[in-house]
């Protein structure tokens, strides 16, 4: 899949999960630095019972308060 740029990987990631995560049985969990801590990506694993977990920054100002 060709990217623009690096700030289209969560949105590229999401679409790989939607179209092959219920092909890759074996797919428990996803990892990512801070660039994947996008909501739409967290929430498509959520919805196909997969976990994930993210590194997140302070400086994000996207990031949530946990």
């Amino acid at each position: 899949m060709a990217l623009g740029n690096h700030f289209e990987e969560p949105q590229a990631t999401q679409a790989w999960i939607e179209a092959m995560a219920s092909n890759c049985p074996g797919l428990e969990i996803l990892t990512g630095d801070a660039l994947y801590a996008d909501t739409g990506l967290a929430q498509a694993m959520v919805d196909r019972g997969k976990d994930y977990t993210f590194k997140l920054k302070k400086t994000n100002p996207n990031s949530k308060t946990m």
